[in-house]
């Protein structure tokens, strides 16, 4: 009896030690009542990017462990409540999921969306951007090493509505 107790307290304890252990981060950005894109070129320094690109700005501070994206020429729908990004980390791959809340017409537009990941350790990462709306067009996957890179932008071209109208 005395061994049963043992055990059971030994996988009580362990239950409740694990989820502790995890090293996955999570964070989450919003912005509430987004206006869709009236001009559909964004300017980065003097680069101009086209609306049939979907582009991912980043910007790293190795002090604060922070790294900030801007993720130019996302799609969403017209009329939306809110978009934001839900991010975690999982080892050195970040994941980066965005959304939309209470989409109400029939159509989608481009936005651009801001995004802050806090305690990002310099390193080499595998950055994953989930894009709801980019269907089977190719998926914003990129690896970026925040031990010798602290800016740049990465892009796939987007061809399909609502991307590629402007030009």
């Amino acid at each position: 009896m005395k061994i049963l107790c043992c055990i059971i307290a030994m996988f009580v304890v362990a239950i409740l030690i694990v989820p502790g252990c995890k090293k996955e981060k999570e964070s989450e950005t919003s912005t509430d009542n987004p206006v869709c894109k009236s001009n559909l070129k964004t300017t980065i320094g003097i680069e101009e990017i086209a609306d049939s690109l979907s582009c991912v700005d980043f910007d790293y501070d190795a002090s604060a462990k922070m790294l900030s994206l801007n993720h130019i020429n996302t799609a969403f729908n017209c009329c939306v409540e809110s978009i934001g990004a839900q991010t975690s980390i999982h080892g050195n791959q970040i994941i980066i999921q965005e959304y939309e809340v209470n989409p109400q017409c029939n159509c989608e537009c481009l936005y651009d969306l801001d995004i802050v990941i806090n305690n990002v350790a310099p390193s080499v990462y595998q950055l994953q951007l989930n894009e709801p709306n980019a269907g089977a067009q190719q998926a914003i996957l990129f690896d970026v090493n925040l031990e010798s890179d602290t800016s740049g932008t990465f892009c796939v071209t987007r061809l399909q509505y609502p991307w590629g109208l402007g030009f």
